[in-house]
C-alpha cells in the first residue's frame, strides 16, 4: 500500500485512478462521511447502492459500482461501494466488519484489478465505522497482493 495525501474525490475527477473504493454500511444510505461525499459526487454509485436487491445481511461482504467519468479529463473510472458494516452510528463502537473487509478487497482485487489499475481509498471502517487502522489495513495489503493501492488521506 502506498500512503498519498489529498482529497480523494479531487484526485478521482482528475483522473488518477482506476477504480475508487470506499466502505459502506448495508443501510443503502450514504448519509455521512466519506459515503455522503460519494453519493454528492458520483450519484451513480448511489444509485448502485439503492438498485442492490438483498437484504443487509446479504450485502455485507459484497460490492457494487458504477462507471463514473473524471470531471476534469473525461476518464473513465469506477465506484466501488464495499459493505463493510451492517449498521452505523456513533460514539466509538465498531460497526466495521473485518471479515466483510476482507471478503470486498478479495473480490475487488480479483474482478476489478490487474495490470496498469490503480486503485484507491480512504481510510475504510476507522471513521464512523470504529475500526482499527492497523488491522484493516494489513487486511487490504494482503487481499490486494501486487496490485497497485493507494490510502489517500485527507489533507
Amino acid at each position: 500500500m502506498k500512503v498519498i495525501t489529498g482529497d480523494l474525490i479531487e484526485m478521482a475527477n482528475e483522473g488518477r485512478f482506476t477504480n475508487v473504493v470506499h466502505g459502506c454500511n448495508c443501510q443503502a444510505t450514504m448519509g455521512a462521511g466519506v459515503a455522503r461525499a460519494i453519493k454528492v459526487a458520483f450519484p451513480r454509485a448511489y444509485a448502485a447502492d439503492v438498485e442492490l436487491h438483498m437484504t443487509a445481511t446479504d450485502r455485507l461482504g459484497t460490492v457494487s459500482s458504477a462507471k463514473a467519468e473524471a470531471m476534469y479529463t473525461g476518464d473513465d473510472f469506477r465506484v466501488i461501494n464495499a459493505y463493510t458494516q451492517l449498521w452505523y452510528g456513533r460514539g466509538g463502537k465498531r460497526y466495521v466488519s473485518y471479515h466483510a473487509v476482507r471478503a470486498c478487497f478479495k473480490y475487488i482485487s480479483l474482478n476489478y484489478c490487474g495490470i496498469g489499475t490503480i486503485t484507491a481509498y480512504p481510510l475504510i471502517g476507522c471513521g464512523f465505522g470504529g475500526g482499527n487502522w492497523d488491522i484493516i489495513s494489513s487486511i487490504i495489503d494482503e487481499e490486494m497482493g501486487d496490485n497497485t493501492h493507494y490510502l489517500v488521506k485527507l489533507k
